[in-house]
C-alpha cells in the first residue's frame, strides 16, 4: 500500500506542474487586450489589435494544498530520493487540492468604433482539480490505529475539463468617469470528469477492530470511453461533439476622481451540457456497505478452505458493496464563477497602486485570492508591475509583469509567483503567462500618462482628467486647477472654487 502511495503523488507532483493556474497578475497588467479576460471593461488604448495565433496569449501554472516539492521529497544518506509522508500528512490541510490549468488563445482580435470597443476570440482550456481528504493519506500511511471509533473520510473528488471559448466583448465608455463591459461566450466541450459526489468513508470499530466502508458515489465522464480516441475524425472532434453551453462575463469601471479607480467584474456564469460519448458511474445503492471482520485462521488450517479461496472471496464481496453501474446520460457543468473588485490610487504621473480581491467558486467551495500592487509607466514603450498576493493558502507570493510596445509588436509577461520561475522546487504554485500582440492606432504620446495625448492636452505636463482637456483637478471639487482660486481646498463655484464664508454658513443653519 505504501509503494502505491508513493506512486500516486509522485505522479499527481510531477504531471501536474506541466499545466496552469489562474493568474490574477494579469488584472495589474495595463494595455493588455487580454486583460479584459478579469474585466471586460478595460478596454485597450489602440483602435486595433490582433494577437498572434496560438502565442497572443499562454498561460502556465500549477497549485497544490499545502506542499512544494522541497518539502516531501528528501534526499537520504546514500543521496536516494524519498517522499517524506508524515511530512506532508502534518501540513495537508483537509479539502485542500491539487489544480492544474492550461489556456491557449487561438484567435484574439479587437478593433475600436469610436466610444466602443469589441474584441472577438477563441481560447482552448484545460482544468483539473483533484481534492483529497487529510484522512485517506493519514489512512493509508499509517493504518487504521488513530482511528477507532471514527470515520475517515477517503473520498477524492476529481474533476477535469477540457473546451473552447467563442467569445464576443463589447466595451462602452458610458460617461468620462464610468466604463461599462460585457462578454457572450458560446463553449463547446471535448473532454470531461465530473464528480457530482464522492461520499466514501471508513469506520474501525474500537471494539474487535473490524472495518465498515460505507460508499455513495456519482462520477460522470464524456470522451474517455475506451472507443472516444479510435479513428478519430478531425472535424467531428473540433466542431461537432454536441457538448454545448453558453457564458457570460460583466464588468464595469469607475473613475471617482484624477487619483481614485474603481473596477468590479463578474466573468465565468455559464454552464457546458454534455451529450456526446457519455459515461456516469453510480454506487447501485445509496450508502452501500462493506464490513471486514477479519480472517478465521482455523477454518483455512483445519478446514477446507484455501487462501486462495479466501482472497476470492474478499474481492467478490467488497465488489459486490461497492459495485458501480454505468449508464449513458447526458449530464451539466457549472464553470466556476469568479468575482473581481478593485483600486486603483494614482499616486503620480508615472506610479499607481492597485488592490484586488478576488473570490472563486469551485464545486461547493470558495477560494479567496488578494493582491496589492504597484504600476509603473517607465515610458510609452515599458509598462511594469510589482505585487503581493494572497492564494491557495499561501501569503507569500511575490509576483512581477511588464509589457514592451516595440512599434506595433506588443509583448507581455507575468507571473503571480516569480521565485517560483527561479527556484520552482520550493514554490507551492507555480504561474507564467506570456504572449504577442499587434496593437495599431495607439495615442500619441502622453508625457502625463493621463490618456489625453500631448497634442490634445491643455495641462500635458500633469495628470489630468478628460472632461478638463487634460488639466487637473487636485481637491475634486469639479473646477479645474487653472479656474480654482483655492486649487487645493474644496470649494464652490460661486466663491471660485475656494469654500464659503463661515459667516454665510452660520446663517444657512439659522431656523425661523
Amino acid at each position: 500500500m505504501k509503494k502505491l502511495l508513493l506512486v500516486v503523488f509522485a505522479f499527481l507532483l510531477f504531471s501536474a506542474t506541466t499545466h496552469a493556474q489562474h493568474s490574477i497578475g494579469l488584472y495589474h497588467l495595463q494595455n493588455v487586450p487580454q486583460q479584459s479576460y478579469v474585466n471586460p471593461a478595460f478596454t485597450p488604448q489602440g483602435k486595433l489589435h490582433f494577437g498572434i495565433p496560438a502565442f497572443s496569449s499562454l498561460h502556465f501554472g500549477y497549485a497544490n494544498g499545502g506542499f512544494a516539492y522541497s518539502d516531501i521529497i528528501r534526499k537520504g544518506a546514500d543521496d536516494s530520493l524519498h517522499l517524506d509522508v508524515d511530512y506532508l500528512i502534518a501540513n495537508w490541510k483537509d479539502n485542500s487540492s491539487i489544480q492544474t490549468k492550461f489556456h491557449t488563445d487561438l484567435l484574439n482580435i479587437g478593433f475600436r468604433i469610436k466610444r466602443n470597443y469589441f474584441t472577438i476570440n477563441a481560447t482552448e482550456k484545460v482544468e483539473f482539480d483533484m481534492t483529497i481528504p487529510k484522512d485517506l493519506i493519514d489512512f493509508a500511511w499509517n493504518g487504521n490505529a488513530q482511528f477507532l471509533g471514527e470515520e475517515a473520510n477517503v473520498g477524492i473528488n476529481t474533476n477535469l475539463i477540457h473546451y473552447r471559448e467563442y467569445g464576443i466583448t463589447w466595451m462602452r465608455e458610458l460617461s468620462p468617469k464610468l466604463k461599462g463591459g460585457i462578454k457572450a461566450k458560446y463553449l463547446y466541450g471535448m473532454e470531461n470528469i465530473h464528480t457530482e459526489k464522492a461520499d466514501v468513508s471508513i469506520y474501525t470499530d474500537e471494539d474487535d477492530f473490524s472495518l465498515t466502508a460505507t460508499s455513495d458515489v456519482i462520477i460522470h465522464t464524456s470522451g474517455l470511453n475506451d472507443d472516444s480516441f479510435e479513428n478519430i475524425d478531425p472535424v467531428e472532434y473540433a466542431i461537432g461533439k454536441g457538448n454545448q453551453g453558453f457564458a457570460a462575463d460583466f464588468g464595469a469601471s469607475y473613475k471617482f476622481n484624477s487619483k481614485w479607480l474603481f473596477n468590479l467584474s463578474v466573468i465565468d456564469l455559464g454552464y457546458i451540457s454534455w451529450k456526446a460519448d457519455n459515461s456516469s458511474y453510480t454506487t447501485q445503492s445509496d450508502n452501500a456497505t462493506f464490513t471486514f471482520s477479519g480472517i478465521d485462521i482455523d477454518e483455512y488450517i483445519n478446514g477446507d478452505g484455501t487462501l486462495e479461496q479466501l482472497s476470492e472471496d474478499l474481492v467478490d464481496s467488497l465488489s459486490a458493496a461497492f459495485e458501480l453501474d454505468t449508464i449513458h446520460q447526458n449530464y451539466t457543468t457549472m464553470l466556476n464563477p469568479k468575482v473581481y473588485l478593485g483600486a486603483n490610487y494614482q499616486l503620480n504621473n508615472n506610479f499607481s497602486v492597485n488592490a484586488l480581491g478576488q473570490l472563486e467558486k469551485v464545486g461547493d467551495l470558495y477560494k479567496p485570492a488578494g493582491s496589492v500592487a504597484v504600476n509603473a509607466k517607465v515610458s510609452n514603450v515599458l509598462t511594469a508591475s510589482a505585487a503581493w498576493s494572497y492564494f491557495n493558502n499561501q501569503m507569500n507570493n511575490f509576483g512581477a509583469g511588464f509589457s514592451v510596445q516595440m512599434g506595433p509588436v506588443q509583448w507581455h509577461l507575468t507571473s503571480d509567483n516569480i521565485m517560483s520561475v527561479f527556484k520552482p522546487t520550493d514554490a507551492h504554485s507555480i504561474s507564467v503567462r506570456t504572449g504577442i500582440n499587434i496593437v495599431i492606432g495607439r495615442p500619441k504620446k502622453d508625457k502625463d500618462f493621463d490618456g489625453i495625448a500631448n497634442n490634445e492636452d491643455k495641462c500635458p505636463k500633469y495628470y489630468g482628467l478628460a472632461e478638463f482637456g487634460g488639466c487637473p483637478d487636485t481637491d475634486d471639487d469639479g473646477i479645474q486647477d487653472s479656474e480654482d482660486a483655492c486649487p487645493k481646498v474644496s470649494g464652490v463655484r460661486e466663491y471660485h472654487g475656494c469654500p464659503a464664508p463661515e459667516a454665510e454658513e452660520t446663517s444657512q443653519l439659522q431656523i425661523y
